[in-house]
């Protein structure tokens, strides 16, 4: 077995996660191989209730229990990047639900207040792009597509690290000038690859850092909108709401107990202050609007900003 510290738990894998960092014993979360289970492509892909949830993704089944254990049944001769594809994605956002979590489809870059900045949008709008472009201006990730927050007894958003990893097309790696020797496929027919950085060499933390901004990548509307508008209201609460790492499974889980996601969504928007970047389309921009992001980064919270974006 393996050992990892990934989103403030201790893993141990039977599968290999070359993407998660050194981790030991005694395990949160016990991930294993299953025997007699198979996927039948008419079966719905997302089967349960609470505590206990399948999910048949590709020829795959992954079942999730308790927040506790993963079951995974693969067809011989799956290769291990496919596995990892839906277990470090959906399949883990799962657990964390079941934990208590809210999972955030977002990229996640330490401060240097020591908070967090994470990083959200639609697929396609940049989020690993960003933060191999902030990785560059020096800024840490702490964790690639899936952002894993609890909130505290003081009900502020605190962020554990996660995957400390890119995932980048290689059109992405050619604008950086990154060659691909080396580098394995994200899937085995993607032409996306995993680009590791150096936090992946070192033993994972389990303390988690607060939650202090919120970054909504998006297309810019006219040639004289600014990249960076701070959101306010319902829009900064949406903009938390709409970048939820699978909700429907999050209401599966929540059963009878419907609003607790939305309920987490809302202690998130009052307690952090959330912008939209109003990118352009494109690379044109790219490393200049990148060098803009970084120095908004490095500039302190007005008191405006800091009070977070919806009333109590």
């Amino acid at each position: 077995m393996h050992y990892y510290h990934a989103f403030g738990l201790k893993l141990e894998s039977a599968l290999p996660l070359p993407e998660l960092q050194r981790g030991s014993g005694p395990a949160d979360v016990v991930i294993d191989f299953a025997d007699g289970e198979h996927h039948d492509r008419n079966e719905r892909w997302l089967s349960g209730a609470g505590e206990h949830i399948t999910l048949h993704l590709d020829d795959m089944v992954f079942t999730v229990e308790g927040g506790r254990s993963v079951r995974i049944a693969a067809p011989p001769g799956t290769g291990d990047n496919d596995i990892r594809l839906w277990l470090l994605g959906t399949v883990m956002a799962t657990l964390l639900h079941q934990r208590g979590y809210f999972p955030l489809h977002a990229n996640s870059v330490l401060l240097a207040s020591g908070g967090v900045a994470a990083f959200s949008g639609p697929s396609g709008a940049g989020k690993s792009t960003m933060a191999a472009l902030l990785d560059r201006q020096e800024f840490r990730v702490l964790g690639d597509d899936l952002c894993a927050i609890r909130l505290d007894g003081e009900q502020r958003p605190m962020v554990y690290g996660g995957i400390p990893r890119l995932k980048l097309w290689q059109a992405t790696l050619d604008l950086f000038g990154r060659a691909r020797d080396g580098l394995e496929p994200v899937a085995s027919d993607y032409d996306k690859f995993h680009v590791p950085l150096d936090a992946v060499q070192e033993v994972g933390s389990l303390d988690p850092r607060p939650l202090e901004r919120l970054y909504l990548l998006g297309a810019r509307d006219s040639d004289d909108e600014p990249l960076i508008q701070p959101l306010r209201g319902i829009l900064a609460a949406d903009g938390v709401l709409d970048n939820a790492f699978r909700w429907t499974i999050g209401q599966l889980v929540a059963g009878e107990n419907s609003r607790v996601q939305f309920d987490q969504a809302m202690a998130i928007a009052r307690k952090i202050a959330v912008f939209r970047v109003a990118r352009r389309w494109g690379t044109d921009q790219l490393f200049e609007e990148g060098a803009l992001i970084a120095a908004h980064l490095s500039s302190p919270l007005t008191n405006k900003a800091a009070a977070g974006g919806v009333g109590s």
